[in-house]
């Protein structure tokens, strides 16, 4: 649910902000076994790079084994500082932690825009982001047809991944972050979005459409191999963190459509912006 909504979420159809271990904030579902108050506790990379001496770098996003690792020791650490957080308990079944192999902070907020061509920057104590000052030109982003959801090698690596967790694991937890299509349509572009939505509304148009519909059609490869995998994921949050750099009007005329429209195609749909 967007912030600021006065209404409780339907808890068949519910989203509660999420904080997975070592991962930029998302959203997951509720249940009804929520108390009406709920605080979401997470700390960043350097928290657990600080105590723990993890590396979360290239390689820690690029092989599943490394995380499930880092992710049990994180948990063990929180469980013995807030005992008291279910969230924070491990639960073992023999040497698997299953919750540990999971998709949550892979890539951090920078799968689809790796996808358009932004390449990323790792930090040993930090999420991946897009390199300094790097944004795509507008006659290099393709928008007469859709990303090949075979053979790019971002999504290629992505599945790689998910096989390792499904041969080591059984299910795939997690939630990939998409982010949503203003914060992917900055980090494509970067500052030029802004100039674009004035300069060339056509065109802004048509690429927030080709980002609309490249989320949803990775978001749903992804989700029906992990329901297939045996982990339930019906859900899609989109992160509007900048809605605040659009005017009302912008953003009712180029993003707020395709949001109605992407939220009709999943059983649970939550907007999130950052109310700067």
């Amino acid at each position: 649910m967007p912030h600021g909504s006065a209404a409780w979420p339907d808890l068949a159809t519910g989203l509660r902000n999420h904080i997975p271990l070592g991962a930029p904030a998302t959203r997951e579902p509720v249940d009804g076994t929520e108390g009406f108050l709920r605080v979401s506790l997470g700390f960043t990379p350097r928290w657990y790079h600080a105590r723990l001496g993890i590396d979360f770098s290239e390689a820690w996003h690029a092989d599943p084994v490394r995380p499930a690792g880092s992710l049990l020791a994180m948990k063990r650490l929180l469980h013995e500082c807030f005992p008291t957080v279910p969230y924070f308990r491990p639960v073992t079944d023999g040497p698997i932690e299953r919750t540990c192999w999971t998709l949550s902070g892979v890539n951090g907020i920078m799968t689809i825009p790796r996808l358009y061509g932004i390449e990323p920057r790792y930090a040993v104590d930090g999420w991946p982001d897009a390199r300094d000052g790097m944004h795509v030109p507008r006659e290099e982003i393709d928008l007469d047809r859709p990303i090949d959801l075979e053979r790019h090698p971002v999504l290629v690596d992505l599945y790689r991944q998910i096989d390792v967790i499904r041969e080591r694991s059984g299910p795939v937890h997690g939630y990939l972050n998409y982010q949503g299509l203003l914060n992917v349509a900055l980090k494509v572009r970067g500052n030029d979005i802004f100039l674009d939505l004035l300069d060339d509304p056509p065109w802004a148009r048509r690429f927030l459409r080709h980002v609309a519909e490249t989320i949803v059609a990775v978001s749903r490869r992804i989700q029906a191999v992990q329901r297939a995998s045996g982990f339930p994921v019906d859900l899609l949050s989109m992160s509007n963190c900048v809605m605040n750099m659009v005017s009302p009007a912008q953003y009712e005329e180029f993003v707020l459509p395709l949001d109605r429209g992407i939220g009709e195609r999943y059983p649970r749909f939550g907007i999130h912006t950052c109310n700067w």
